[in-house]
């Protein structure tokens, strides 16, 4: 498969096309590992089009309660949450399509098959990343977080809006960790790359980094960052890494189908993903907003 993985196909168009297991697996392969729905969220099945799961909506039970001792032999005692509230959530699917025409399928256009492959790896990051956030946008239950005035006031400190966010989870005394963000590159760049103060707090040394996160971030905080478009403007998302949600799978991944549109002589490269994302620990999630001028 020539140069592949690292994104192109050197082999005949045309067999290439015929062949679904291939076109699947280089779809998949270029997508793997870069949507905000792998990183930020759990990972599970989806069968019948549906999920039926559980949201903690409480607090633990008897959270105040002081460490006991246990003697040999006796009951542990037992903790649970003051409430859970049974959700459903159906399956939808999100893709797109591009086309070669039949001309480029003939002379063997290697670079226009790669064009197109990456057009639908885009088309599917775009979609997936946009619902993912969405679940946590339209969640009612999950911390909201409005701060003191905005990020560009004079003297005004937003590290410590983020750092207030952070404890707002990890002091929830639910086991939970504050470990990454969720922000929109503009906002990012204007409020805290843009300010030379937070600049300077950055990390000098930056660790390898999955490709969905932000290097020029690494670190802020003490936690991980994405920057993403699919975050609306204004608003910034504090959560726990794994923990906060899932993302659920109908057809087990991304899926591809290829078909001819012989009236415009047309080759349609088809990219999905059949999935819910569903968010079961709202407490787990700090919304930040009111920083935006």
């Amino acid at each position: 498969m020539g140069n592949y993985p690292a994104g192109q196909v050197n082999i005949n168009v045309a067999d290439f096309l015929k062949n679904p297991s291939r076109v699947e697996r280089v779809v998949r392969d270029l997508t793997k590992d870069k949507t905000i729905a792998d990183y930020a969220f759990g990972q599970g099945d989806a069968k019948d089009g549906a999920v039926i799961y559980d949201e903690v909506i409480g607090e633990a039970e008897q959270a105040d309660r002081d460490v006991e001792v246990i003697a040999p032999g006796a009951n542990f005692p037992e903790f649970g949450v003051l409430d859970e509230e049974q959700k459903m959530a159906k399956v939808d699917k999100y893709g797109g399509q591009s086309f070669l025409t039949f001309e480029a399928v003939r002379r063997n256009d290697v670079d226009t098959l790669n064009k197109r492959l990456q057009i639908v790896k885009n088309l599917i990051i775009k979609r997936v990343n946009k619902v993912s956030v969405n679940a946590l946008v339209n969640n009612q239950n999950i911390n909201r977080i409005t701060t003191a005035d905005t990020w560009d006031a004079v003297g005004y400190d937003a590290l410590a809006d983020i750092f207030l966010g952070k404890a707002r989870i990890d002091d929830a005394e639910m086991g939970y960790t504050a470990d990454l963000v969720l922000a929109n590159p503009n906002d990012v760049q204007k409020y805290l790359l843009g300010n030379k103060s937070i600049r300077e707090q950055l990390p000098r040394e930056s660790k390898d980094l999955n490709p969905v996160l932000s290097g020029d971030l690494d670190g802020l905080c003490g936690v991980e960052w994405i920057k993403s478009s699919s975050v609306p403007a204004g608003k910034l998302y504090i959560v726990n890494k794994g923990i906060s949600g899932s993302v659920r799978d109908e057809e087990g991944g991304v899926k591809t189908n290829v078909y001819d549109e012989n009236k415009n002589q047309r080759t349609y490269i088809q990219g999905w993903r059949s999935i819910v994302p569903i968010i079961t620990d709202p407490l787990s999630v700090v919304e930040l907003t009111g920083f935006a001028a």
